[in-house]
């Protein structure tokens, strides 16, 4: 089991509800299920929070993500449990990708988001323009509804 994970039991993951909490670094994130719409909460140590409406936030890896490593896939921001630096700014360029999947056609992203896949080893690699859109999308959800 991942130590990023504080609560998580698997029957929280079938019937909706409460879905567990994630500790990252500076806050904490827990994940909510209401029918089937999804949504993750970020409490910051600093008292501050944010909503995070269509997403859900988990410590598991995808096959082929490196355990340093985070991505946004299908409405799961997953978080390798190598990643141990993870904190706010991480989770909102993740949140960001999810930003781009709802405003970009399904083609247009696809091929975005396989782009970014293969360079995740790329030293330059958030410097990517997808990436950079990622991050500016998150920033600005951030600047509008970060609660503090």
């Amino acid at each position: 089991m991942n130590s990023r994970v504080a609560d998580v039991k698997p029957e929280n993951f079938l019937g909706g509800g409460y879905n567990g909490t994630i500790n990252i670094s500076g806050g904490y994130i827990e994940n909510y299920q209401l029918g089937g719409y999804y949504y993750a909460v970020y409490y910051g140590n600093n008292g501050g929070s944010i909503v995070l409406d269509g997403v859900n936030v988990n410590g598991n890896t995808l096959i082929g993500q490196q355990s340093n490593t985070a991505c946004y896939f299908n409405g799961q921001i997953r978080i390798g449990p190598d990643f141990t630096n993870f904190g706010f700014s991480d989770l909102m360029h993740e949140y960001g990708h999810y930003l781009q999947s709802q405003s970009m056609n399904g083609v247009a992203y696809f091929f975005g988001a396989v782009g970014s896949a293969l360079s995740v080893n790329d030293p330059n690699h958030l410097d990517k323009s997808f990436e950079q859109q990622a991050s500016l999308l998150g920033g600005i959800y951030a600047d509008t509804y970060y609660n503090d």
